[in-house]
């Protein structure tokens, strides 16, 4: 017995050797001087793609804003010139009637026409009409107010669009100080008052009319030309006239100072300058 199993394990040695060397034949040996080669390293598996970060809504700049506005309506151009003529018309007219519904007193007038007139009737508030050619070179405008009273205003003006510019204009402003006086004197010339002789009795002083007004007038014109020979050159001439012609009051004590009394006395103004 013991023999066999001796003889069995010698068997399985050999068997086990035999079968290295097979597994030895199948393996390809490395050249001299070359290192084995290596197996390719494998990528990191990527992950998965996250999705970016959403940012805070910024407001609206004001251009997008006004770009992204809608746009108001428009009103219909209603500035449309009248062709009259081989010209154009474009301008206004306000005009209407004026009445009192309760007519003021005569010594409330002087205020309320202190620096204005005020008439009833046809009233001319404003009024601007320019005629001109359908290039825009020539082109001629006239223009007022209060036309008829003693604070109206018009002007005149005829142009060549960039050479040069005539025109004419009037104004006129009056001031009242007193709408309800009395005065025995009267007024031969131009400042010159005489007292009637022999004179009155004192109770004849209430007994004569209201006089006229008591005011100051300015009337103002104004003439001038314009060249423009180059654009960068503009040549003015101009002549300006002024007329001033009115009276003020001026008070004036008579008598000792135990017996004295006042008298309003009108103050000439003339004033009549040229430049």
């Amino acid at each position: 017995m013991r023999a066999w199993r001796s003889g069995w394990m010698v068997i399985g040695a050999v068997a086990m050797m035999a079968m290295a060397g097979v597994a030895l034949g199948q393996t390809p040996a490395p050249e001299p001087g070359k290192a084995p080669a290596e197996e390719p390293a494998k990528p990191p598996a990527a992950e998965p793609a996250k999705p970016p970060a959403e940012e805070p809504a910024k407001p609206p700049s004001a251009e997008s804003a006004a770009a992204s506005a809608p746009e108001p309506a428009k009103a219909e151009d209603d500035s449309t010139p009248t062709k009259v003529g081989p010209f154009n018309l474009e301008g206004f007219i306000n005009a209407g009637i004026r009445f009192f519904p309760q007519k003021p007193s005569q010594a409330q007038e002087a205020k309320l026409f202190e620096y204005q007139d005020i008439n009833t009737g046809i009233w001319l508030e404003g009024l601007r009409l320019r005629f001109f050619t359908p290039d825009e070179k020539y082109s001629f405008e006239v223009s007022g107010r209060d036309w008829g009273l003693k604070t109206m205003e018009y002007s005149m003006t005829a142009t060549r669009t960039g050479l040069w510019e005539a025109g004419f204009d009037w104004d006129q402003m009056r001031q009242v100080f007193s709408t309800d006086a009395k005065m025995l004197a009267t007024e031969t010339s131009d400042g010159i008052f005489t007292l009637p002789s022999p004179r009155p009795p004192l109770g004849a002083y209430n007994q004569i009319p209201f006089r006229d007004p008591i005011s100051v007038q300015w009337n103002t014109a104004r003439i001038f030309f314009k060249l423009t020979p180059t654009p960068e050159v503009d040549v003015l001439a101009e002549y300006k006239r002024i007329r001033k012609d009115g009276d003020i009051p001026m008070g004036m004590v008579f008598g000792s100072s135990f017996n004295n009394f006042d008298l309003a006395l009108l103050l000439p103004r003339f004033y009549r300058p040229r430049g």
